[in-house]
């Protein structure tokens, strides 16, 4: 087991205890650092099979900008696990089950509306560079080239608890293609795609998030 979701979990909840009483009267800050931690449940859209099976960590850093009339705008620095797992029941001719793992270092772009700091509604743009990929069976990686850099949209919501915790639900999709499918076709080993060839990321994210100040 990747130990990145532990330290995340861990990071999250030994925070506050090193966290000065919140003060009522205090001004909001002009910027506003979070730490974020939790978890993908992702598909790849084009690889012949459906579903949400595939977990993997999300986390790292953002820093919120407040803006006139409860706007705001953001920038993360992540590291998300992203990917793709076949069910029992879809398996390759030899038998086998497919598992796609990608992981990602995500910059995301958001513009939020905050609702009375009761919930953040944002949408915006993540850049995506791969860092890692991986496909099982080995000798399907013959059939598809993922790209090193990709384009999402990213649409979500964070419910505020308190002054200094969130729970945020996002949804991420590609907006270009994270991988390109020999000729958009079967393989010789039974690995189907679209007809034009292209995988694209559909990611959706169940975040915590503790404001720093």
């Amino acid at each position: 087991m990747r130990p990145f979701l532990p330290i995340f979990f861990a990071l999250f909840f030994a925070l506050p205890l090193l966290a000065q009483n919140d003060d009522p009267n205090e001004e909001k800050p002009f910027i506003r650092a979070a730490i974020i931690a939790g978890m993908n449940v992702s598909q790849v859209d084009g690889d012949g099979i459906a579903g949400f099976r595939k977990f993997g960590a999300n986390g790292g850093g953002a820093a919120y900008i407040n803006l006139p009339k409860s706007f705001m705008a953001s920038f993360e620095i992540l590291y998300s696990m992203r990917g793709a797992k076949s069910s029992n029941n879809e398996t390759f001719r030899d038998g086998r089950k497919l598992r796609l793992d990608l992981d990602y270092i995500e910059v995301p772009f958001m513009v939020h509306y905050n609702d009375r700091d009761r919930a953040i509604f944002g949408l915006g743009l993540v850049w995506n560079t791969l860092v890692r990929s991986k496909v099982d069976p080995a000798i399907l990686s013959d059939d598809v080239v993922f790209r090193r850099a990709s384009l999402d949209f990213v649409g979500g919501v964070t419910f505020l608890i308190k002054k200094r915790y969130g729970i945020n639900l996002r949804y991420t999709y590609s907006l270009t293609p994270a991988g390109i499918a020999a000729d958009g076709a079967p393989g010789q080993n039974g690995f189907r795609t679209t007809l034009d060839g292209k995988l694209k990321n559909n990611v959706i994210g169940v975040r915590f998030m503790y404001f720093l100040n």
